[in-house]
């Protein structure tokens, strides 16, 4: 997913607990003739990563919802379902403000994601259950 986003102009921060995986990624970004590897940018830690998001001014929607004004943070997250998104869910909660966006990427029970839903839902953060089947280039 970091490499379709980043052929589609879009600046991604990857963080895995596995440094290696983030390496592999970054090297594929070199590698792909089709992806700007400028767009994709490797994280050693998750507060890395957040802290690195811009703090640019929102829209005057957005900054209805926004606590300090700035631009909601969005994540998505591919990673196996279980405990492995509970786990993420209660680092994230701790780092993100009101009206910052989760993906869950990963397919995923509908009622887990319901329970998550609600966990974010008191912080003010959305959770939003996208599963996806394949690779990023599947047919």
């Amino acid at each position: 997913m970091t490499l379709l986003f980043s052929e589609h102009g879009s600046r991604v921060g990857c963080f895995d607990t596995d440094k290696e995986a983030v390496k592999t990624v970054l090297n594929q970004a070199k590698e792909d003739k089709v992806v700007d590897e400028s767009l994709v940018h490797g994280f050693s830690s998750l507060d890395k990563l957040i802290d690195a998001f811009p703090t640019g001014e929102s829209s005057s929607a957005v900054q209805a919802n926004q606590a300090d004004g700035k631009q909601p943070r969005m994540l998505v997250l591919s990673l196996p379902h279980g405990k492995p998104a509970d786990g993420i869910l209660d680092e994230l909660l701790t780092r993100l403000n009101k009206g910052d966006i989760i993906i869950d990427a990963g397919n995923e029970w509908w009622k887990d994601t319901e329970r998550r839903q609600a966990k974010a839902d008191e912080k003010s953060i959305k959770w939003v259950g996208m599963g996806v089947s394949g690779g990023c280039r599947s047919t």
